[in-house]
Order: structure tokens, then C-alpha cells, then sequence
């Protein structure tokens, strides 16, 4: 019985290699190929594609390098052409691929490869290892789409400029390349360099990037021209990378956050549009106040700083070494109508879209109910209490007082482009209204001006024309564990403007958690300023 399994076995075998042979011989006659190629194609996807996005001077954000692919029809002189320009890895992937006996697509080494059904293609790298501003690009999902960012904003748009690109074979009725020396050949990788025209500078966001990593961990910069609202750079810290988002995924810091556009504690950045609605309500900069270190609202104490007090001081003065005491006495004489109003002008307290369904926190600004209680007007005089900010809003209020009062709306995206050399669709500017009186700004940027060049700020100053901004150190209300146990949050800020002779940036400048914004924040202002210089961009 095992016998005559055996026997029944083999000749099933025998059969079937008959029958294999007798397909392989007709399918190679001339008479069989020429009726398949008249039946059948084959489509073999090459690569896709998205349009690009560019800075402000057309510079790619994306698509800066590309990798060569090989359409490759499995041929014995195309596989023996092709070894010499593969990875190790890529031999074995190329291997498996023959085995299917139908053309296939496979990363090479290098592009210089010549045989007679092989072509070559140079396809876009999407992100670079060191993407720059990955919070405001964005990245896709494994099918393409875009998911945050400019490429979700401009999802659709990025599509039409790209596309799947491919190569047609002739085939057999097995589906597989009977040869032809005209391949056809579909290719959108060109059509990539439309796309979508930002305000980002590149070497702005080099910088800021650069400069915030020496001194923050978690935080974010934001450089805005100080006439138009066009952001310049916009960094959020810690990055993360496009190409491997799974790396970043479990990382408790929420490197996918973008802190340039999430709402903060300010602290005492907030000063100076205190001290200009003030100024606007007619007080005089040469109002004083003794400053004793602390300063008693109903039952609670308010402490400055300086414990053991600043003396007498005027509102300079108080701007310059930041005295809470005498913003939260200042505010106790003139209310907080002006400061309300002036706030909402300047953008606090609404959302900001910065391109389609991209949209910055509103932030909070406290209501005027809320703002009846004495211990609220007092948190609200040094920027703390129900108030948080972005530090895109924070830019527009220093933007407004360097401009001499004008308000500013950010601006993220320029225009569009099919080519890559030559834009359309340019989208305004906004803002330009007078929201602030040009000789209360003034006043207030000199106050500025004072606490680089003698106040807290000293760490602010760079190397070439003069600095104006303010220190800032903010409570949260949040605890975290600490050296001594638990202890609250503070976050470091630092915002101003450069240079102070012609003003043309504002720069904003968070550290999450970094306490002293003279310490960590100032010198990331400093370092972007003189970098500012160094490239030539102020002047």
C-alpha cells in the first residue's frame, strides 16, 4: 500500500512539471506574447509625493534631499546591473522580489545605473533627520494625509501638487513583462515643487532653535516682525521628529505640544501694557511708591521679589527691577477697565487662526465680575491670577509697543506657489490699527530699554545696538516634586524687542519650570539677537 503512494505521488509530481514547462514554453512563443501584450498592463506605483512648503524666501521646509529608486523589469541583465547598487538588506528585499517574476521598486545606492529596463528616479526625502519647525510643518500618517500641522492645514492643496508616480509594463497573461523598449512612464515627482509659501525664515528658526536647546528643555520662542506680525520662528521644546513619531510617543515632556501656540501664567511680562493703560489714564511715570517688599491687600500679603523692599521707586524704576508691590498699588488706585480693554486689542483673550483649522489658545483674560474682588485686581496688576497668554500674543504686545502703537496679527502663512521660483496669492497683513498712543509707547519702550540696560534683563544685552524687553517669572498654582519636597511650577519668560534704535523683532522667550527668566530666558533673547546681527537682518 505505501508502494502505490509513493508511485501515485511521483507521477502527480511528473504531471505537474509537465505542465509548467508546457505553460513556460508557450507563453515564451511570439505568437502567445504578442496576443497577451495586446490584453494586458501592468502599473507599477514608483513613489508619491506632496507639494513642498518653503520659508519666506522660498528655501524648502520639506522635500530638501532625495533618495534613488529603481523601476526595475526582472530581466537577467537588469538583476545583475542592479547588485552592484544595493545594501546589503536591499539584496535580500530585491531577492524575494524576483521570485514574483513581475517588476518591482527598490531604494538604490546611488543613480548611476544603465540598463535596458531599468529607470532611475530621485524621489523627495519628506523630512529631514533635523526637521526644521516640526510644530509648525507638521507631519502625515502612514497613508499620506497630513494630521498636523501646515500639511493638515493644506492637506488637499499638497496633494494636487504631487501624486503617485508610475511605470507601465507590458505583460503576459500570467502578468508577467514580456519587454518593451518604450516604457511608459507617469511622473508627478516634478509637479512637487508647488506648494505652500510661509513667513518663516529659515535661518531665524536655525537660530532660535539653536540658541532656546542651550538653556531649555521645555519651552518655546517665538520672533515676530514688530510692522507686519510675520512670524519669523516659532520653536517648541522638546522637538520631536517626523520620521520616527513613534520614538516620541511615550515621552512624558509632549514633544508633539506646541508651546508657541498653548496658553501660559505670563507674570510680570504683562507689566508694561499695566504700566501703558495707566499712562494712557494719565498717571505720570514720576508717580512713586515705597516699595517695603510686600504690599497688603485686605487680609492677604503680597510679596515682592526683593523682600527686604526697593525703597521708593517710580514707575521706571518699578518696571526695571520689577516690583510687584508697586504695579498691585498702582492698579488699586486706577482699576483694571483700561488694562481689560487695552488687553483685548492687543489679541488677549481670543483664539487666533493661523491657517485653516490651525489655531492658536485664546488664552484667558479675567472678566470684569471677577475683577470686583481686590485680591484679583492685585494678581492681575503683575500678570497672575486668572490671566494666561500665548507667547504669540505676548510677540503682538511687544510688537505694539515697539512700533509705536499699532496693533499687529500674526501671520504664518504668505502665499502659494506652483514652481517653486515665483509666488501668487499673496494674503494680507492684517492689523495696523492705533491702539495704543505713540508717546505712551515710547514711554514704555524706554522702560524697557532701562531693564536690559540696568535692571533685571541685564543678560538680554547683545553684542551689537541695544535690547528692550522684561523678565518675567510666573506661579502656575501647580506642584511638582522638588529637591525639598513639593514645590510649585514656575515658569521663566523673557519678551522684548531688537534693536532698540529701529525696532524690527519681537522675540518671546518661555521656560517651562526654569523659575528665573533673567537666567534662562534672557540669554536665549540675547544669542537670537546677536545671531539676528550676524546674518545681517537688522541694520
Amino acid at each position: 500500500m505505501y508502494k502505490k503512494v509513493i508511485v501515485i505521488f511521483s507521477l502527480m509530481i511528473a504531471c505537474f512539471c509537465y505542465l509548467m514547462l508546457r505553460i513556460f514554453y508557450l507563453t515564451q512563443t511570439d505568437s502567445m506574447a504578442q496576443a497577451a501584450s495586446r490584453q494586458s498592463s501592468y502599473r507599477l506605483p514608483v513613489a508619491t509625493t506632496r507639494g513642498t512648503i518653503y520659508d519666506c524666501s522660498l528655501r524648502p521646509l520639506v522635500n530638501q534631499s532625495t533618495h534613488p529608486v529603481a523601476a526595475v523589469m526582472p530581466q537577467p541583465d537588469n538583476i545583475t546591473e542592479l547588485l552592484g547598487h544595493l545594501t546589503p538588506q536591499g539584496i535580500l528585499e530585491v531577492t524575494e522580489q524576483i521570485k514574483n517574476l513581475r517588476p518591482f521598486v527598490t531604494e538604490v545606492t546611488d543613480s548611476h545605473i544603465y540598463a535596458p529596463d531599468l529607470d532611475v528616479f530621485l524621489v523627495p526625502d519628506r523630512y529631514a533627520y533635523n526637521q526644521a519647525a516640526p510644530h509648525i510643518v507638521g507631519y502625515v500618517d502612514g497613508s499620506g494625509q497630513g494630521v498636523a500641522g501646515i500639511e493638515a492645514s493644506y492637506d488637499s492643496l499638497l496633494r494636487e501638487y504631487g501624486g503617485t508616480s508610475y511605470v507601465t509594463y507590458e505583460v503576459d497573461a500570467a502578468g508577467h513583462p514580456i519587454g518593451s523598449p518604450e516604457l511608459e512612464v507617469e511622473d508627478r515627482i516634478s509637479l512637487s515643487k508647488g506648494g505652500v509659501v510661509l513667513t518663516i525664515d529659515s535661518r531665524i528658526q536655525e537660530a532660535a532653535a539653536i540658541a532656546a536647546s542651550r538653556y531649555i528643555d521645555k519651552g518655546a520662542v517665538v520672533v515676530m516682525e514688530v510692522h507686519s506680525g510675520d512670524i519669523k520662528a516659532a520653536v517648541s521644546l522638546p522637538q520631536f521628529t517626523p520620521n520616527n513619531l513613534e520614538d516620541d510617543l511615550d515621552n512624558p515632556d509632549s514633544p508633539f505640544l506646541n508651546r508657541t501656540m498653548c496658553a501660559y501664567s505670563v507674570g510680570s511680562v504683562f507689566k508694561p501694557l499695566v504700566a501703558a493703560a495707566a499712562l494712557t489714564q494719565g498717571e505720570s511715570e514720576s508717580r512713586l511708591y515705597e516699595c517695603k517688599g510686600y504690599a497688603q491687600v485686605g487680609d492677604r500679603i503680597y510679596y515682592c521679589h526683593r523682600h527686604v523692599g526697593h525703597g521708593v521707586l517710580n514707575m521706571r524704576q518699578a518696571i526695571e527691577q520689577s516690583c510687584n508691590p508697586y504695579f498691585i498699588d498702582l492698579v488699586q488706585d486706577t482699576g483694571c477697565q483700561q488694562i481689560l480693554s487695552l488687553a483685548a486689542a492687543v489679541g488677549f483673550g481670543v483664539p487666533e487662526e493661523l491657517a485653516p483649522g490651525y489655531e492658536a489658545a485664546a488664552g484667558t483674560l479675567p472678566s470684569t465680575e471677577s475683577l470686583k474682588s481686590r485680591g484679583e485686581q492685585a494678581n492681575f496688576a503683575f500678570g497672575q491670577g486668572e490671566l494666561t497668554a500665548t507667547p504669540i500674543q505676548l510677540a503682538q504686545l511687544y510688537c505694539t509697543i515697539a512700533n509705536g502703537g499699532l496693533q499687529v496679527r500674526p501671520r504664518l502663512v504668505a502665499s502659494f506657489t506652483e514652481d517653486g521660483e515665483s509666488v501668487y496669492g499673496n494674503l494680507p497683513i492684517s492689523g495696523g490699527e492705533r491702539i495704543l498712543d505713540e508717546a505712551v509707547a515710547g514711554q514704555v519702550a524706554s522702560f524697557l530699554a532701562g531693564v536690559v540696560a540696568e535692571g533685571t534683563g541685564a543678560s538680554a544685552q547683545p553684542a551689537h545696538y541695544h535690547a528692550a524687553g522684561k523678565t518675567g517669572s510666573a506661579q502656575t498654582g501647580q506642584m511638582a516634586a522638588g529637591p525639598d519636597g513639593q514645590e510649585e511650577i514656575i515658569h521663566a519668560w523673557f519678551a522684548g524687542f531688537y534693536p532698540v534704535e529701529h525696532p524690527q523683532y519681537a522675540i518671546v522667550v518661555l521656560g517651562e519650570g526654569l523659575e528665573s527668566g533673567g537666567d534662562y530666558a534672557a540669554p536665549v533673547f540675547r544669542e537670537i539677537a546677536d545671531r539676528l546681527y550676524d546674518l545681517g537682518l537688522v541694520g
